[in-house]
């Protein structure tokens, strides 16, 4: 839905098969496995972000998020956190579609 957004096309076999060779490289040194990030890929989305670059900022500003607000944060309970990734992912479902397909 979002490189339809923005006018490019996903091959999602390259995807899977990258996924699955990262998948494979981790298990061989403890990783930690790899998924594709849907609440990530939104709110790039949302913000406008057009490079790659926005994931090293992205990555920075939670680095430096976890090292200074981690101890205001520790007594949220997890459904307040579930909801901010919800609701960063609800503009990822096309109810259009679902309706159309039966789901």
């Amino acid at each position: 839905m979002v490189g339809k957004q923005h006018g490019y096309s996903i091959d999602p076999n390259r995807e899977l098969v990258a996924i699955g060779i990262c998948n494979i490289l981790c298990s061989f040194f403890q990783g930690y496995p790899v998924t594709g990030s849907f609440s990530r890929t939104a709110i790039n989305s949302a913000v406008g972000a057009k490079s790659a670059i926005s994931s090293i900022v992205a990555a920075l500003v939670v680095g430096i998020a976890l090292l200074t607000l981690t101890p205001f944060l520790e007594f949220l309970p997890k459904g307040v956190l579930a909801a901010i990734v919800a609701v960063s992912v609800v503009n990822l479902i096309d109810v259009k579609v679902r309706r159309r397909i039966g789901v």
